[in-house]
């Protein structure tokens, strides 16, 4: 686990929105939201890769990635973009997908630890 795996800037910009909004915890409560969201979306994304069902991975790592960005996950974020590159691609390589749902899942928990430790 390492701090490359998350966006100080994102950080900072969301924690100054907060402070402009006179909301304490803002960011945490941010996070929180990115939880609530994001929680069900690694397992079903795997669930999803071992059904060869390349339209929901597609769809559940688009889905996350964006959010993912926005809180500050970026190395989480690199995951969701490379296992979608991988679901819009001809003949769906399910070995590729795990090894990469693998390391995403790894790095969501590491990205929470490092994100929750700044909020």
């Amino acid at each position: 686990m390492n701090t490359e795996s998350i966006d100080i800037t994102a950080v900072s910009m969301l924690k100054q929105i907060g402070s402009r909004l006179n909301k304490e915890n803002y960011y945490g409560g941010i996070l929180d939201l990115f939880v609530e969201q994001s929680k069900d979306i690694v397992p079903d994304m795997l669930i999803a890769i071992d059904c060869e069902d390349a339209s929901e991975v597609r769809y559940l790592s688009h889905k996350i990635c964006g959010s993912a960005e926005s809180v500050g996950a970026i190395s989480l974020a690199r995951y969701c973009r490379a296992i979608q590159d991988l679901s819009e691609a001809e003949g769906f390589d399910l070995r590729l997908a795990r090894k990469l749902h693998t390391r995403l899942k790894k790095s969501y928990e590491d990205s929470l630890i490092l994100l929750f430790a700044e909020a």
